[in-house]
């Protein structure tokens, strides 16, 4: 039979002590640093994929502005006018180009790269 003595007072104002000290000094700071780092690799995860999201509408974007650039060059290649200015314009009639002089065909490969350099400074 248990007798309540001096001792089993003790023994539990002991216990309540051990428990409160390692509550108090050991397990909530454990918890706590634990806890931080879940908020920071949450906050980490949700950084990457916005990020993800953007290059994704960017990477987008960029494929629609080539396939508009390819279709105008298939539409239309840009013919010379005035080409002692470098001046050009694209219409939408297709140019033969086995029909031009050696000359005609500089100044359009000379037009279709200023035309991609003003694309590209462009941001397109």
């Amino acid at each position: 039979m248990i007798s309540i003595n001096g001792t089993l007072l003790v023994q539990i104002v002991s216990f309540l002590w051990a428990w409160w000290f390692l509550n108090r000094f050991l397990l909530k700071p454990i918890v706590a640093v634990a806890l931080q780092e879940d908020v920071a690799q949450q906050t980490v995860q949700k950084s990457i994929e916005h990020y993800e999201h953007q290059v994704a509408v960017k990477k987008r974007y960029k494929q629609d502005r080539w396939f508009d650039f390819q279709l105008l060059f298939v539409r239309g290649a840009p013919t010379l006018t005035g080409s002692s200015t470098g001046a050009c314009n694209l219409p939408h009639q297709p140019t033969d180009v086995s029909a031009l002089t050696s000359q005609e065909k500089k100044d359009l490969q000379h037009a279709t790269a200023q035309l991609i350099a003003t694309r590209i400074s462009d941001g397109y």
